[in-house]
């Protein structure tokens, strides 16, 4: 279930997820739909490159795999490349102000 959440919740936007998914992991759409009703796990070479492709799939695999901390050291590099590029957008401010 906390699988199909994290895909629903990544695509949720998205008119054909099923077909999208199934790009992604040459798995049939029909088994891409159980997967998002939760009614079947992907195996483990479907989960893998669920998690290449969706950040929500990765994060749910790392909350269950008790491995947080693997969670705040991606928020933080993250954090980081938004403050510098509000740093170059705001720019260095003048010595003399």
């Amino acid at each position: 279930m906390k699988i199909a959440s994290a895909l629903t919740s990544e695509l949720k936007d998205r008119n054909s997820r099923a077909k999208l998914v199934a790009g992604w992991t040459g798995a049939n759409e029909r088994t891409v739909k159980n997967w998002f009703s939760g009614r079947y796990a992907p195996c483990g070479r479907h989960l893998v490159v669920l998690a290449q492709h969706s950040d929500h799939v990765l994060n749910a695999i790392l909350l269950m795999a008790d491995r947080q901390d693997r969670l705040l050291g991606e928020k933080v590099a993250d954090l980081r490349r938004k403050v510098l590029e509000l740093a170059a957008i705001i720019g260095e401010p003048e010595l003399d102000e």
